[in-house]
């Protein structure tokens, strides 16, 4: 698999689930062995208008007019990032379960990051783990 950026969108099997997920690299430890993820949904889980509106302002929208890998418009779920290894997802491309699909549009991933950094939902050391953002 070639070296994973900021930005990259994969496209990810997971047990359990009867299509791919994508998701979307939003920050790398400075060593490059950890990544920081969100999903890429078609749209906002009911569960959250319903139940947790307040997190709503957390799922930004793109277009597939601006980022050719999608096949409609969607969200970005910046309210339940992933911790993933890289090694992990070198070993889901090497079987078969993870594939790039190209590179979100830079300014939808200047919002998404934004979101997820100002969200409140990570500690200042996952910040500086992931965005190399100096705990106060």
């Amino acid at each position: 698999m070639p070296p994973i950026e900021l930005g990259d969108v994969f496209a990810v099997q997971f047990e359990g689930i009867d299509h791919d997920k994508y998701i979307v690299v939003v920050g790398i430890t400075e060593l490059g062995s950890f990544i920081c993820s969100a999903f890429i949904n078609s749209k906002i889980h009911q569960f959250i208008i319903d139940k947790r509106p307040h997190l709503v302002r957390l799922h930004i929208p793109i277009t597939q007019n601006n980022n050719r890998f999608l096949s409609h418009d969607s969200f970005i779920g910046c309210d339940d990032c992933k911790k993933v290894s890289v090694e992990k997802m070198n070993n889901l491309f090497a079987a078969g379960m993870c594939r790039p699909l190209g590179k979100l549009n830079s300014d939808d991933f200047a919002a998404v990051r934004a979101a997820v950094i100002d969200s409140d939902l990570l500690s200042p050391e996952e910040l500086q783990y992931y965005f190399q953002i100096p705990i106060p």
